[in-house]
């Protein structure tokens, strides 16, 4: 070996630097080195950005957990008013009941249940007339506000109970619209009239019995007069 190559070699004798074993070259030297500093340049800036996007993982992660929270929240109040609103349906003494586009019963409270004598079970998901029978004319249920979109307010109609009785109802009943001002259904309520009917009787009845008796009391005075 010459002395030029011995001068351009390391002697192995000398130590290791940063783990690279002394016998390589200068010019190798310096190649592997440049390497060793790229490479931990590009680990720096891969763990730089791993860190970047860490933050960003945790950033959003808070973030889901506080829109999990929210919806959580706003579906718990929504249960909430739904159950609100459902107790005072169920609470009324008036009936309630609601159809689809397609005439079928989607609501039918415990009030309706009362007058007709007929359970939420046998009503639910039923045709309208096959529920509330069909003696009534088109134009007083509900599913004329379908076909029309007019509702009616305070009417007197005649419907059939389970055990085959007439039930007089004063009624109201009004198209069910969307959000979007689509109609999706109708609402009906209404209430039970007998007792009111059967006073109306008992009043007409007393007021013609004192309409008689003014008429004999009147004729009775005129028959007198001449005695």
């Amino acid at each position: 070996m010459t002395k030029e190559k011995k001068q351009n070699r390391i002697d192995p004798a000398e130590p290791v630097l940063d783990g690279i074993p002394g016998d390589i070259s200068p010019e190798n030297l310096e190649f592997l080195r440049s390497l060793i500093d790229s490479f931990n340049a590009s680990t720096g800036k891969l763990r730089a950005a791993y860190d970047g996007l860490r933050e960003k993982v945790d950033s959003l992660n808070l973030r889901l957990e506080e829109t999990n929270r929210d919806l959580s929240m706003s579906l718990a109040e929504q249960e909430r008013l739904s159950n609100y609103l459902t107790n005072i349906l169920e609470s009324l003494s008036s009936g309630v009941l609601v159809i689809d586009t397609d005439g079928r019963l989607t609501l039918f409270n415990r009030g309706a249940e009362s007058i007709t004598g007929i359970t939420v079970g046998e009503a639910m998901n039923k045709p309208y007339r096959e529920i509330m029978g069909y003696e009534t004319v088109e134009e007083l249920t509900p599913l004329w506000t379908l076909s029309t979109g007019e509702g009616h307010a305070q009417i007197e109609k005649t419907i059939v109970s389970k055990t085959g009785k007439a039930i007089p109802v004063g009624c109201s009943v009004s198209p069910l619209r969307n959000a979007a001002g689509e109609m999706i259904g109708a609402v009906e309520i209404f209430m039970d009239l007998t007792r009111i009917k059967a006073l109306e009787d008992e009043l007409a009845h007393k007021e013609k019995l004192a309409a008689l008796g003014q008429m004999a009391a009147t004729m009775a005075h005129k028959i007198r007069n001449p005695l």
